[in-house]
């Protein structure tokens, strides 16, 4: 028996012969309902009574585990044993004021499970001894295997450091060696002891080093996330190599720059020159010869992703570099039930001006770095042909919205450039509906690609048929919302926007007003770009074509003032350029008609765009503006953004809250716990899952059950089969 348990609370069935009944050692209260895994010791009689959450987390029925302090006790590891009693000893002793340790603690079935396990004396008597004591556990197994994983990459990242054919070396943020592999040391005839006492100014032409500080400066500023460039470097004992250069910035969690990552490789066909046969060669050379001969910096950086490690090297093996990095996401999405997409993009850029080409290509690697998350990888992976990887999917939808951002992006600079054009066609196949591995993914990728290639410039295709039922959904959706347009003159009919969260045609939000001709309208194209279905995409452009006082107008005759009106903002309107234009009528409607004014804001958004767009949004709750959180997948990184917004309303992601249901997963349920806490919102609940109870003494989440659409304003909506 533990030490704490014998010296430090002294056993109330052997000092005392009445033992205390059970109501009074148990006082009834919702101990189960929270949902939590719990358990609550009476310490004088050392009894402990476990919530069902935390005997199902350990693989026991109710009745199993003995409940004594000393049989929970047991179930912890032998190895962790002492650093617990010792945390808890600190605490019943009053030295620290709360018991707080990871451990592992023995499933029924015999493996161990590592928790974190809080607690602290809950009641006191009346000399101030302990009296009560209560502890939650969270499950960390998923956490524990991701640092497992993370400690497996690093290793990888070692061995490819160390054995690459190509020299690689680490530098921190002024230039000096951090670490350098044998491949490097070779190429510049130094021992590794010797060149980590240089920097790389030292061994750098001093005729080359202004075009390589410059691009790293750029590279720091943020304006590029890496570059490539030829150069020549100086060798231990003088001679001249020419190199090919590329420079990768590293950052830290929090995404703040830590170092560079460099890679250097022998130009082919380029022989090491000696400083005299360089110095007798250039002399003896015409002018043009020299200038021919020379090395440029080339100033057309190539710019590389900087968000996953060493993806993105430019000189290792494509084709396996992308397998390697795809074959290791599978894994992770296998290990937690997620959804992958590989897309490849490829593209053709067009022009006689070169430098109109160059400055297209530039524009273009930013706009489509805008579309994917920093948790995605994008890398190139051919001379015109970009690969993504789509992680942490919660549905195929998700690569389809992704898909037509990137091909509107390549549009939209094509576009905009008067002196060259561009364009592109894009294959996709997903996991686990088009294979389980990396090289079948990419099989089907490269085939679909073919066959959108094939079916003309600007157009996507998924391998093997995979997103047939998904189109055939988009189609449902439109007839919806065809029908609702033609039905103009019902109320309820003429503001629909469909869509499909949850895997069929539903009413979601309604827009009813669209922004003006000088404006970026918020129209029923923005939600569904790229499709077909031109006829109706013209019938909104004719809308936009009005004035936004007409528009008002219109509004005002026919629903009176205090209409309820909500946008959705594609991610389009909220980039730096665009929102001010974007917010500006919003608030003119508010202001001008008194409308009950919403904004709804996919939750992903939140993370990714700028902070002076984000403030712009802030500016909206002055004004009256609520707003509308969709897509909420259980992120705890944005609440602190959405708690300064303070929405109305919390959408749920319809399939992961069917997922978290799972009393054994309470990912979900803690994130309602969090919104009740500091949000603050009302939580749409989708139709048809279950909710269990969130109730405790401090927690009371009212979790409305949603049929069809979520009524923010308790507008009658039509349900979707009156618009069929």
């Amino acid at each position: 028996m533990a030490d704490w348990i014998g010296e430090l609370i002294p056993d109330a069935t052997v000092t005392s012969p009445a033992e205390p009944s059970a109501e009074a050692v148990w006082p009834e209260h919702p101990f189960d309902s929270t949902g939590l895994g719990l358990w609550e010791a009476h310490l004088p009689t050392r009894s402990v009574r476990y919530s069902r959450a935390l005997l199902e987390a350990l693989g026991y029925a109710r009745g199993q585990l003995d409940p004594r302090l000393d049989a929970w006790r047991a179930l912890i590891h032998p190895q962790d044993a002492l650093r617990v009693d010792a945390a808890m000893t600190r605490h019943l002793t009053g030295q620290s004021s709360q018991f707080r340790i990871e451990c592992r603690l023995r499933h029924a079935q015999g493996h161990y499970v590592w928790m974190l396990v809080l607690g602290e004396i809950s009641e006191r008597d009346a000399e101030g001894r302990p009296l009560r004591m209560l502890c939650s556990h969270t499950d960390l197994s998923e956490r524990r295997a991701l640092e497992t994983a993370l400690g497996e990459s690093e290793q990888k990242f070692r061995l490819l450091f160390e054995t690459s054919p190509i020299g690689l070396a680490l530098l921190d943020l002024t230039g000096r060696w951090l670490d350098a592999n044998p491949a490097l040391c070779s190429l510049l005839g130094y021992a590794r002891d010797e060149l980590l006492q240089r920097s790389f100014q030292e061994i750098t032409h001093q005729d080359d080093l202004t075009a390589d500080l410059d691009q790293a400066g750029r590279l720091l500023a943020g304006e590029i996330e890496g570059y490539c460039i030829e150069k020549r470097q100086l060798r231990c004992d003088g001679s001249v190599l020419r190199v090919s250069f590329c420079n990768h910035l590293l950052r830290d969690a929090d995404g703040n720059p830590r170092g560079f990552l460099a890679q250097f490789q022998q130009l082919a066909g380029e022989d090491v020159v000696s400083p005299s046969d360089a110095g007798v060669e250039v002399e003896e050379l015409t002018p043009e010869q020299a200038q021919a001969l020379a090395v440029e910096p080339s100033t057309q950086a190539r710019h590389l992703d900087a968000s996953s490690g060493v993806i993105g090297l430019h000189a290792l093996s494509p084709r396996s570099q992308l397998c390697d990095a795809l074959e290791a996401e599978i894994n992770l999405a296998s290990r937690h039930g997620r959804n992958l997409a590989l897309l490849l993009l490829e593209i053709e850029p067009r022009g006689r001006d070169e430098h109109a080409v160059q400055a297209l290509e530039s524009e273009l690697d930013h706009r489509l770095r805008t579309v994917v998350r920093r948790s995605d990888l994008m890398m190139r992976c051919a001379p015109h042909t970009l690969a993504f990887v789509l992680k942490q999917l919660e549905s195929p939808e998700q690569a389809l919205r992704v898909i037509e951002q990137l091909l509107a992006e390549v549009r939209q600079v094509g576009e905009q450039s008067s002196s060259a054009s561009v364009d592109a066609c894009l294959g996709a196949s997903l996991y686990p509906q088009d294979g389980d591995s990396a090289a079948t993914l990419l099989s089907g990728a490269e085939r679909a690609l073919g066959q959108a290639r094939d079916a003309g410039r600007n157009t996507f295709r998924f391998a093997d048929g995979a997103f047939d039922a998904l189109m055939a959904d988009r189609s449902a959706a439109l007839k919806l919302l065809r029908a609702a347009l033609e039905r103009r003159e019902v109320r309820n009919s003429y503001r629909p926007v469909v869509a499909l969260d949850d895997g069929a045609p539903r009413i979601l939000e309604v827009v009813p007003v669209f922004l003006g001709e000088d404006s970026p309208p918020v129209t029923l194209a923005e939600l569904l770009p790229g499709t077909p279905q031109g006829e109706l995409l013209q019938q909104v452009q004719r809308r936009v074509s009005e004035q936004v006082d007409q528009d008002l107008e219109e509004l005002l005759a026919r629903f009176g003032p205090g209409i309820p009106v909500a946008f959705r903002l594609h991610p389009l309107l909220l980039r730096e350029a665009n929102i001010d234009r974007t917010l500006r009528p919003i608030i003119a409607l508010r202001r001008e008609t008194g409308a009950s004014v919403a904004v709804l804001v996919e939750e992903y958004l939140l993370a990714s765009v700028g902070n002076n767009v984000y403030l712009h949004l802030r500016e909206l709750r002055e004004h009256g503006v609520d707003f509308v959180i969709d897509g909420f997948g259980g992120s705890v990184s944005n609440f602190h953004r959405m708690a300064e917004l303070a929405p109305r309303w919390v959408v749920i992601e319809p399939r992961l809250a069917a997922r978290h249901t799972d009393p054994s997963d309470l990912r979900m349920l803690r994130a309602l716990i969090r919104i009740a806490r500091c949000v603050d919102a009302q939580v749409a609940w989708p139709a048809g899952v279950s909710l269990p109870p969130l109730r405790n003494h401090r927690i009371d989440v009212d979790a409305t059950i949603v049929a069809e659409t979520w009524r923010p304003y308790d507008i009658d909506l039509p349900r979707s089969g009156a618009l069929g």
